[in-house]
Formats: C-alpha cells, structure tokens, sequence
C-alpha cells in the first residue's frame, strides 16, 4: 500500500497566493522562545517572522518568512522540524508548493545563503485527508481562543546545529458560522420533499439537520425530509444546521401548498387521463431534482 509522503519542489518559496488575513478580531501572541506581540523573533543568525491566515474561515497553515543574517548558510531540516497542535500531537511539517511521492522519500532541506530569505507555508501532514489515490484536502488545525501550539524548526548555520522551539497563544479567535440551505418541492398532493445542501465541516463530519415545517407538527431530522400537509396554505420551513464544533445557523423560506397546484397547470377540457399524465410527469420531474440535489456531492461553504 503507498503511503503518502511530500516532497519541495522548490529552494526559495515566493509570494503565497492562497492566504487571506486573519479575521477581524483574531489575534495570536508568541510567547517563546521570547514574547512578542507582533509574532517576530530574531538573533544573530537569522530573523523570523510568523503570520497566521485564514482559508475559508480555517487556520490551515502558519506562514513563515525567515531571512538568513549571518555569515554562514543556513539550512532548514523540514524532516527534523514539526508542528505542534493546540490538542497537543506533534505532526511533520508540510511545506507550500510540495508534491505527492512515494513514502521514504526524504524531504529537501532548504539552503540560504548569506543575505537571501525564505517566504513559506507551513501545515501539519496529520491533517491531510486522501479523499482519493490523487486528490487530498488540508483539514484546519481546529485552533480556537486559548489554543496554544508550537512550531520546532531544527537550523544549522554552517556546522552549528540548531533547534529552535515557538511557542504560540491565539488570545482571541471569531469563529466562523455555518451557512444553511435547502431547497424544496411538492412532489404530491398537499405533499413537499425538501433537501438541504451537504453539510460538513471541512474535517467533512456530517453536521445535523433540524426541521420545522410551520405547522405545528414535531420538528424532523435527517438531510432530506417528506412532510405532508393536512391543509393548504402557507407554511414557513425553517431549517436549522449544526455543525459537529457545536455552531449552527438556520435558513427559512415559505412553502405555499395547494392541493390542485399541478391539477390547476392542467386546462379543464383535457381528457383525465391526460391531467393523470402531467401531474404524474410533474411529481417525477420534482423527484429527480431532488434526487440530483442530494447525490451530487456538494462541498459546504463557509464565511
């Protein structure tokens, strides 16, 4: 069985295209090796600098940006060098730009020169999900206010090995919310079949789903419902999502039920079976839609 293993592709990592800043609100404090509000250390080989961004409203990564301010090159073991977790597990390093490769291939050190610098990504290889032989996905490092976690980068500079271990705090973290959808049809008489979009969390944990059809009936679980009305009307469904980190978020829309609303798009001096065939075509039509809309795989989306 292969197994995964990452690879650099490249030296010096240039600008990070796919980092957003961090939410409003959010802050993180350094507080070893040294305290610093501004997330920056220095000494006389090197000055580093950590910045820590959102992606889809998930801290995925750490980005680093860490010049060489010595006489000597300097050189980072990314195999040496790990993450720590706020639940506490060290996990090895992956860097940006890095390739999928067979197990037991080492990871290149990076190198620099005098003067030169480094502008890096750095995530943890234990949050990465395999959603196939070829595709992967970066599962966020579940980092909320309080969390604290680390960051173990083993430096020689010239022949003088290093080990530098930061530590981190986030002292205040917004929480993004769920965002709740669905969609609906009559697919009988009096009856109407709603469906929310896929929820999950981006560690893709099923989230629940709560309905509230408007009409004073017990509220039902479950992505998909059929709910049958005992009397036209309108009716206000409310749809209420929970994620599994325990945020939730609702979305409503009125649903008006007529009994002879396929029966009314049929015109009265049509032959009875003919009205037959179209309600019929119209229940299956609204039933394949559905159907559509809870197999085809929708990935959530986050604010």
């Amino acid at each position: 069985m292969r197994k995964p293993f990452w690879l650099s592709v490249g030296v010096v990592v240039a600008v990070l295209g796919v980092m957003t800043l961090p939410a409003l609100g959010d802050s993180f404090q350094l507080v070893a090796p040294m305290e610093s509000e501004t997330l920056e250390f220095a000494d006389d080989a090197m000055k580093i600098a950590f910045t820590f961004s959102r992606e889809d409203g998930y801290y995925r990564r750490i980005a680093v940006t860490l010049e060489n301010v010595s006489d000597d090159n300097l050189t980072i073991d990314w195999d040496a060098s790990t993450i720590i977790l706020p639940s506490g597990e060290a996990s090895n390093v992956l860097r940006e730009g890095m390739a999928y490769q067979d197990a037991g291939t080492a990871v290149a050190p990076t190198t620099l020169p005098p003067g030169t610098r480094v502008v890096d990504a750095l995530s943890p290889t234990s949050r990465i999900e395999h959603t196939s032989s070829d595709t992967w996905a970066l599962l966020p490092m579940r980092i909320q206010a309080g969390s604290s976690l680390g960051l173990h980068l083993t430096i020689a500079v010239g022949e003088d090995a290093r080990e530098y271990d930061f530590r981190f705090t986030a002292t205040a973290i917004t929480d993004p919310q769920p965002i709740a959808f669905f969609e609906s049809a009559l697919t009988s008489f009096g009856t109407v079949q709603v469906v929310a979009a896929r929820a999950s969390d981006p560690e893709n944990d099923e989230a629940s789903y709560s309905w509230d059809f408007g009409d004073g009936t017990p509220t039902a679980s479950g992505r998909m419902q059929t709910h049958k009305y005992d009397r036209d009307g309108a009716y206000n469904v409310t749809l209420l999502v929970t994620d599994s980190w325990g945020r939730s978020a609702s979305f409503a829309r009125e649903i008006v039920v007529r009994s002879a609303i396929i029966e009314d798009a049929v015109s009265s001096d049509e032959p009875r079976d003919q009205k037959w065939r179209m309600m019929a075509f119209f229940s299956l039509l609204g039933a394949i839609v559905l159907v559509f809309i809870a197999t085809e795989p929708i990935r959530w989306l986050w604010q």
